[in-house]
């Protein structure tokens, strides 16, 4: 597959073989931090690759990131950013990113989410949470789920939990109102944490945070989320 800058001609031949020429940059020795993640229902196939090395950002990285082409008539996967990725690189790993999943389902039925290669990120688990029923599950086991037809880009999100916090993601007892919310967020439930407020880009916006009555008039449109330092996530819609 060759993604082109700009117009022209692309000539591949024998010549481009040359015992000179070092393989470093193919055959890699550095311990990547990356992971697949593979949407399927029946025998449709629809998969990601989320990438974190310090060379790339958010942003749009060139040779790096690749943009969601829904080549699959059927159903795909992809990260919703300001750009849908089927292979995106988020910069070096932050174990608080937030990672958005959108999917499109020309069929409706019993779909499976499931990682591949989730490796050298020690000490952490791959939580996926489902924004539906307001659940969180360990994608060391695959999640099964029911959909419509359609597309869906606020269901899914994936964060990084340690070993330690995994098992108290299932115990909220938090909710926010109004949602959406206009001007003023509140928090109701005992707050036992600090927490940031994240967009879905995995920026923070409001860090630090123990407040629960929130100005967000000037936040802009867009769904976010609420992340506290034991783990617990909610979110809201502005």
């Amino acid at each position: 597959m060759v993604r082109a800058v700009s117009p022209g001609v692309f000539t591949f031949n024998n010549s481009l073989r040359n015992e000179g020429y070092s393989n470093e940059d193919y055959h890699r020795t550095e311990q990547l931090q990356q992971y697949w993640i593979a949407l399927t229902y029946e025998q449709q196939y629809s998969e990601v690759l989320i990438d974190y090395r310090s060379n790339t950002s958010l942003a749009n990285d060139y040779r790096y990131d690749e943009e969601n082409g829904n080549r699959n008539t059927w159903i795909s996967l992809y990260t919703v950013n300001e750009n849908n990725y089927k292979i995106e690189s988020r910069g070096a790993f932050n174990e608080d990113d937030i990672i958005y999943l959108g999917y499109n389902a020309n069929v409706s039925g019993n779909f499976t989410l499931s990682s591949d290669g989730f490796t050298n990120f020690e000490g952490y688990n791959l939580m996926l949470f489902d924004s539906e029923f307001g659940t969180f599950h360990n994608l060391e086991t695959p999640y099964s789920f029911n959909t419509e037809v359609g597309t869906f880009e606020d269901r899914f999100i994936l964060v990084y939990q340690t070993t330690l916090e995994t098992e108290e993601l299932t115990h909220q007892g938090l909710f926010v109102f109004p949602n959406p919310v206009k001007d003023t967020l509140y928090i109701e439930g005992e707050i036992s944490s600090r927490y940031n407020i994240i967009d879905s880009l995995g920026r923070i916006i409001i860090a630090d945070c123990n407040e629960i009555q929130l100005d967000v008039s000037n936040l802009s449109k867009g769904v976010y989320i609420i992340k506290f330092r034991t783990g617990q996530m909610l979110k809201f819609i502005k």
